[in-house]
Parts: C-alpha cells; structure tokens; sequence
C-alpha cells in the first residue's frame, strides 16, 4: 500500500517523439534533440557522433525519447533506426480518396484536410504540377508515417517518390510524344484502371494512342466510375450521359486529369504503347482481354464472352 501511494506521487515525463527528416544535417538534429530535452549537453554528444562516426549515419523518421537520455541511447536509436512511425501500403491504382482513407485509417490523418489539399491550386502550383489536382501524382509505395501525420506530409511524401521514379528520361520521352506531363499521367491513370495483367498494359495504351489519333472517343468506363457520387463497380447505362468533361464516352480526348494514381508499369506503358491496329478490347472475366481492329470483330468478340447474343 505504502509503494502504491510512493509510486502514485512520482511524476514520470512524457516521452518525445522526434521527426527527423530527409536531408537535415547532424547540426540540425543536434539543435531539434536539444530543444526537445532529448539531450542536455550538446558537446558531448557531437563529440561522440564524430569520434564514432556516426554522426553520417542517422537515419531518417519519427523516434520516440525519454526526456532526458543517455548520449549512447539516443545516438543507437537513430543509427539503427528504431523509428516508431506506421508502415502504410497504397496499392497501384488508388484515387485521392482512397489514399486518403488509407492514411486515416492507418496513422488517424485527417482525410478532409487530404482531399482539401490535393484540389487546392496553391499547392498544386507549389508543386509545379499542371493538373486539375494532384490526382495521378501521389505514387502508390509503402510509406512510413506516424501518428496523426499532418495531410501536407502525406502528400509531399507521395509526391517526391513520384518525381523520384518520374525521371529525367521519362520527362524527355513525354516531350518527344508531344504531350505534356499530365496527359501522359491521365493516360496511365485509365491503362492503370482497366488492366490487371500487367503485358496487356502496353496493348491498351495502343488502342488508347489509335483512338486518339483519329478522334475516336475512348469510351472508358473507369471515366464514368470516377465521377459518380457514389463508389459503384458496374456501370448502368444511363450513367453514360453524365454531363462532365470525364466522361470519355460524351467527349473525345483526354479527360482533364487522371482518375487514380497510376503505379510505374502504367506510367511505362503509357510512354511507350505498343505498335498494333486495334480500336477496340472486351474483357474476358478473368482479367484479360480480346483486342479487335473493326467494330464488327468487336460485336462478335462481345458475343463470345457473353455480354451479347
């Protein structure tokens, strides 16, 4: 009883939590563990980073202390990166919404404040990106976040590892096609959507790039689903008179951004289709398609999988 009441009348600190963040110098996490009350004397503890060498090997993340720790402690967490942050997979294909219901779910993120963010045009100018929004530009990876992960981290995360895979021969290859950026990322956004096999992605880019060609609307589905108030997997028919600039089967051409975020094999094969004369493709139902080049070939592809008599 009498060490029940003892222990009751300590008082144990809360610990700290710590981001270090990509590309901050030693100084920078020597002054951030400071001012949390991490370490209390700063010589020491520069000193025995340099004389071990580890003051160029700190790892990246969020990390949890006891205020105050030991030099020794403090300095093994961060070399060996005993982060507290949460893994978070988004998959290929994932639109805004999605994303963010996966962040909120996962690390408690506001999902609002993310879907906020991504449609609001300061920030999409902020990140160079000439889009609707930044739909298409958050790149499905596993993510390491934590806690509460303010929406604007998220999104700048997913937006790096984008321009990270997004590289300077893809940027040339986009300019050689005559396209921008966007449209090129709109484009993988549908192949990302309407293929599950992987070698048919390049075959529906080509049918895609023939359409386009010769002013065919591209009549994707994927289009319509993205723009109805409520998540639905099949479409009616009167869905297809939706009156928005995303419905592929009203307007030819592009929609005006993509309508999920595309992973690399999308983006690839929208950079580079394959050479074909199809115009058409049904699937098949169990993840692959046929590919015609009349409509005719078309109608009777339809009838062999079942959708006609």
């Amino acid at each position: 009883m009498v060490i029940l009441l003892l222990l009751s009348l300590l008082s144990f600190p809360d610990p700290v939590y710590v981001y270090i963040s990509e590309g901050e110098n030693f100084q920078e996490v020597t002054s951030k563990l400071q001012q949390e009350g991490v370490i209390e004397h700063t010589f020491l503890f520069t000193a025995w980073a340099r004389i071990t060498g580890n003051d160029r090997r700190i790892k990246t993340g969020r990390y949890k202390f006891s205020t105050p720790s030991g030099v020794r402690e403090v300095m093994r967490k961060l070399v060996n990166g005993e982060t507290v942050d949460i893994k978070v997979t988004v998959p290929e294909g994932s639109n805004i919404y999605e994303v963010a219901e996966i962040f909120q779910y996962k690390t408690g993120m506001d999902s609002t404040g993310f879907i906020n963010l991504v449609k609001d045009s300061t920030l999409i100018e902020e990140y160079n990106v000439d889009a609707p929004t930044l739909e298409g530009f958050l790149f499905p990876d596993t993510y390491f976040a934590f806690d509460s992960v303010p929406p604007a981290k998220v999104i700048d995360m997913m937006i790096s590892r984008f321009f990270d895979v997004f590289d300077s021969t893809m940027m040339m290859r986009v300019d050689s096609l005559g396209h921008t950026i966007n449209e090129i990322i709109t484009l993988a956004s549908l192949i990302q959507c309407e293929v599950r096999v992987t070698e048919e992605m390049p075959v529906i880019s080509s049918i895609y790039y023939n359409r386009l060609k010769i002013g065919r609307r591209l009549e994707s589905c994927p289009t319509i689903l993205y723009i109805l108030p409520e998540r639905k997997n099949r479409l009616l028919y009167t869905n297809l008179s939706i009156d928005s600039p995303y419905n592929t089967y009203k307007h030819a051409g592009l929609p005006p951004g993509a309508i999920c975020n595309p992973g690399g094999d999308a983006i690839m094969a929208a950079l580079y289709p394959a050479e074909s004369d199809y115009l058409y493709f049904v699937a098949k139902g169990d993840g692959t398609h046929i590919f015609s080049k009349t409509h005719e070939e078309h109608i009777n592809a339809k009838r062999r999988v079942g959708i006609l008599k």
